[in-house]
Order: structure tokens, then C-alpha cells, then sequence
């Protein structure tokens, strides 16, 4: 499905602006994508603006290249897709880890569109305390209006 097909998210998702195929192969379990992201479009100009000068500090005192590696952990057509997505350090530990999954339920002719994430940073990771909830779960509900919009137009043009 087009849910299910992870480069196909930069058309409704705020954050990825490219993810690159790493896996030979059709997409399934163990697919694995490098992603390129922006902040979130919700987080407030000026967390965005301190978050474009730290990031290159970040970037060399966490060993850390900027970019985030997504794996599918789970595929179910027309159903389900969960992903794991990881923030590398070019030491192969991870700066933070989020597990995704958008799942697909047909309800009285129409179909709910669930989505969830849990945040998973090490212990030693800088974003330990720093993950912002109710901003993902806003973030969320706009991306799914944006992917709602979408293929109401595909399916009416």
C-alpha cells in the first residue's frame, strides 16, 4: 500500500525530506532506509533557530552525522507497517530511538488511520530528557490530516 511505502512519506509527513533505500529488494521486514530530516513543523521558530547553531556542535560532540537509519519491523498489506527509526553515531551506538507504526482499520465503510510512536533514547543519550510528547502527538495529527487530504484528492481525480 502507499502507507506502507516508507519514501512515499515526504509527500504528507513534515519531517522527512528524503529517505534513500540502504536494502536490495522489495520493501518488507528489514528494510532499511536513510533518512533526512528537518525539525518538526510545529516546534517554535526560536527552538528551530538554536536547534540550527547547536546542530553542528551536536553533531561533533555526539560523533553524529545527522541523518536517521529506518528499519520496517513489521508488514501487514493494507493493514500495517511499523518501523524503528535511529539517530547513528559513526561509533554504531544510537543517540535516540523511535519505533513507529501506522496501522489500517476499516470502520463502516471507511478507513481509521491509527498512528503511534514510542520514543526509546538510551540511557546515555542526550535527548533522554528530552523528547516532547504532546509535540509528536500534534505533529502526528497534522501529518495524518495532510495524508487524509491526499488521498481524498488521488481517489476523486
Amino acid at each position: 500500500t502507499y502507507i506502507a511505502d516508507l519514501p512515499s512519506h515526504v509527500e504528507w509527513n513534515h519531517q522527512p525530506q528524503m529517505l534513500t533505500k540502504l536494502t536490495s529488494g522489495p520493501a518488507g521486514v528489514g528494510t532499511r532506509y536513510k533518512t533526512e530530516e528537518q525539525a518538526p513543523s510545529n516546534m517554535p521558530v526560536v527552538q528551530k533557530i538554536m536547534m540550527k547553531f547547536m546542530m553542528p556542535m551536536m553533531k561533533r560532540k555526539h560523533n553524529f552525522d545527522g541523518y536517521t537509519i529506518a528499519e520496517i519491523t513489521d508488514l501487514v498489506p493494507n493493514s500495517r507497517v511499523a518501523w524503528t527509526s535511529h539517530a547513528p553515531t559513526k561509533d554504531g551506538k544510537k543517540l535516540m530511538e523511535m519505533h513507529w507504526a501506522i496501522t489500517l482499520e476499516q470502520q463502516d465503510g471507511a478507513t481509521q488511520v491509527t498512528q503511534s510512536c514510542r520514543p526509546d533514547p538510551p540511557d546515555d543519550s542526550p535527548f533522554k530528557s528530552g523528547v516532547n510528547i504532546p509535540q509528536i502527538k500534534e505533529e502526528v495529527t497534522s501529518n495524518l490530516n495532510r495524508l487524509k487530504t491526499l488521498l481524498e484528492s488521488k481517489e476523486g481525480g
